[in-house]
């Protein structure tokens, strides 16, 4: 049963967001943006784009993400964007902004 195997599930909507063509991340990008405007405290609405984002629009997008939980020390910080590591594009994009925290 798919439903019960979270694992399952992040695989199936990996291969989701890598099916996506640039004008639907665009439109995925716009949508989060105007809801982390409407919701600024929502850690949920900033760390979606990051599943669907690519390139240096990734590497911009989680820096941003991460830089002010690494600042208030949130110690699940990295946890958060840990299923992002099974990617090894994003995770090299990743390391360079943590390396730039210490």
């Amino acid at each position: 049963d798919l439903a019960a195997d979270p694992t399952a599930d992040a695989l199936a909507a990996r291969r989701t967001f890598a099916a996506l063509d640039d004008a639907a991340r665009a439109r995925f990008a716009v949508l989060y943006d105007e809801l982390a405007a409407a919701f600024p405290r929502s850690r949920t609405v900033r760390r979606m784009p990051l599943d669907f984002a690519v390139g240096d629009a990734f590497a911009a997008r989680a820096d941003a993400f991460l830089r002010p939980l690494v600042r208030k020390g949130t110690v699940s910080a990295f946890k958060l964007v840990q299923p992002l590591y099974a990617d090894a594009a994003k995770a090299a994009a990743l390391g360079a902004p943590a390396k730039s925290y210490v």
